[in-house]
């Protein structure tokens, strides 16, 4: 079973929830599987899926527990009376227990929870400006082993930005931030999550030490922004925005129709949206680039000394390039090092040199 195949039957299993609990539900569920396939290089993405308890008593138990009765398929019989319920299926998530998952989800749980392994230090006052009333600080001893930090949340808006030592959160013009943080020592990794509703702060402040290797966010509709180079990216948004002013790591964003815009990345570069519009300036160091989108428009800005093979490719789309084409969707820079593929289906396709 494919990746697409598990959580396309997860969600038409968890049909009668409200769309933005279920999508809470389906997020959580891909950050976990993401964090196994990075725990596991050796496994196939299709070994990793099989590992995992079946989407369909997985579904059941989501059901059981958000108080829903058994899925029904459509035209499906009506169970017969005293017909006994599935048994409850004993599953955790990224170490929580179901329970704990469909609170959160379902806003149930309004909590912000210290995990015994680590010692934060929290702060009331204000550390940037009058706006900032809330805070959380956190020494380079408290979190000396982690190289993972993720961020998941519905609307809240991110930036990001390096820190000169200790990892610090801030939620500008909140006085009460209601936010998860979890720290696991064993794994080096740090999340921080937000109860959705009313209770999401507008703007959710990060700023990383060098010491981080990877950032990974996950949001709905919440835009995210990137100002200070750091380690490698995974950002996912249904319709927010994406704006990266520079990264030092490999770099993957996957939108349905926010728009990306892209700088100053000095790796791999990997972008897939649906009808989000997609600008990179690509960088003289950046090791490949490829863009896949259906509707949206692709615009890639080069540098006067580049050498790349630029592969492009749309159905209906125009394209409109200064390069030297070598052939058929083939542009050529200079001696053509670094590999760039660029396919839409209906988006233009535009690449032109910086001014």
């Amino acid at each position: 079973m494919t990746r697409k195949e598990y959580i396309d039957i997860l969600t038409q299993r968890l049909g009668g929830l409200d769309e933005a609990s279920c999508a809470d539900i389906i997020l959580e569920i891909e950050d976990h599987i993401d964090g196994l396939v990075r725990e596991h290089p050796e496994k196939s993405p299709e070994e990793i899926i099989e590992g995992l308890e079946p989407p369909e008593s997985l579904a059941d138990s989501l059901r059981e527990a958000a108080g829903l009765g058994p899925y029904e398929p459509p035209h499906a019989e009506q169970p017969k009376s005293g017909q006994k319920a599935k048994k409850n299926v004993h599953i955790t998530i990224d170490d929580i227990e179901l329970e704990e998952a469909i609170r959160k989800a379902f806003d149930i749980a309004r909590i912000f929870r210290r995990n015994r392994d680590g010692t934060f230090k929290e702060s009331q006052e204000s550390q940037t400006s009058e706006d900032v009333h809330g805070s959380y600080e956190f020494g380079d001893s408290d979190l000396a082993s982690v190289h993972e930090v993720s961020v998941r949340c519905r609307s809240s808006d991110i930036r990001v930005l390096v820190a000169d030592t200790s990892l610090a959160v801030r939620t500008p013009g909140e006085e009460h931030p209601r936010l998860e943080l979890r720290y696991d020592s064993t794994r080096g990794t740090f999340g921080i999550s937000t109860a959705h509703g009313k209770s999401e702060p507008d703007l959710i402040e990060l700023r990383i030490p060098s010491t981080v290797d990877s950032l990974l966010v996950s949001t709905i509709s919440g835009d995210v922004q990137v100002l200070d180079r750091i380690g490698s990216l995974s950002i996912k948004t249904a319709s927010g925005d994406v704006d990266v002013a520079a990264c030092a790591g490999d770099i993957e964003v996957r939108t349905a129709s926010g728009d990306v815009s892209l700088a100053q990345c000095q790796e791999n570069i990997t972008v897939t949206t649906a009808s989000g519009s997609v600008s990179i300036e690509a960088d003289e160091l950046c090791n490949a680039i490829e863009v896949s989108s259906a509707s949206g428009d692709v615009l890639l800005y080069y540098p006067e000394l580049w050498d790349a093979r630029v592969a492009v490719s749309t159905i209906s789309g125009d394209i409109e390039h200064n390069g030297n084409a070598t052939g058929r969707g083939t542009i050529v820079f200079g001696s053509g090092l670094a590999p760039v593929r660029i396919t839409t289906v209906s988006g233009d396709i535009s690449v032109r040199q910086m001014r």
